[in-house]
């Protein structure tokens, strides 16, 4: 069997079915949905729809539940849907907007 990194006989480069990654390179299988209590501020900026350094600035403002380990910020699953859930408003009164 040749190696998968090395060209085959006749120089090309195709990779053999063993090089071949099963999951996508930016798979983390430690994030995937209810695998993982903890989330980081990219992981709460694609949920939210944000960028990152909104998240950075909500959490600085003290807004948004964090918790603050050596220099990261993580920030707990069910404290964001909470937090989401917190800032929903009331629907319209029929009656006042037609």
């Amino acid at each position: 069997m040749l190696h998968p990194l090395l060209p085959s006989e006749d120089g090309a480069h195709t990779p053999s079915p063993e090089a071949v990654p099963l999951q996508p390179m930016t798979y983390n299988p430690a994030l995937a949905q209810g695998s993982s209590e903890f989330l980081s501020a990219g992981d709460v900026a694609r949920y939210l729809g944000v960028a990152t350094v909104s998240v950075y600035r909500m959490a600085e403002r003290r807004a948004l539940p964090v918790y603050r380990v050596l220099r990261k910020l993580l920030f707990r699953r069910c404290d964001v849907l909470a937090w989401i859930e917190s800032k929903r408003s009331a629907p319209r009164d029929p009656k006042l907007w037609p």
